[in-house]
């Protein structure tokens, strides 16, 4: 498909999207290790009281 132009409408979208999905990758990456340790803790009780009672005392 293309606009008026004749330029290719889907090859651009691709071009523009590539901050965006760099920017996406980005925060999946930074979020990755907090949701490993929210699973872990949530799970078992001596990580959560270990680990995150030493922060609040």
């Amino acid at each position: 498909m293309s606009d008026n132009l004749g330029r290719d409408v889907f090859a651009r979208t691709i071009f523009g999207a590539r901050p965006h999905r760099r920017i996406a990758v980005g925060g999946m990456r930074g979020s990755c290790p907090g949701v490993l340790i929210g699973i872990i803790a949530g799970y078992s009780r001596s990580f959560t009281t270990s680990s995150c009672g030493s922060w609040t005392a």
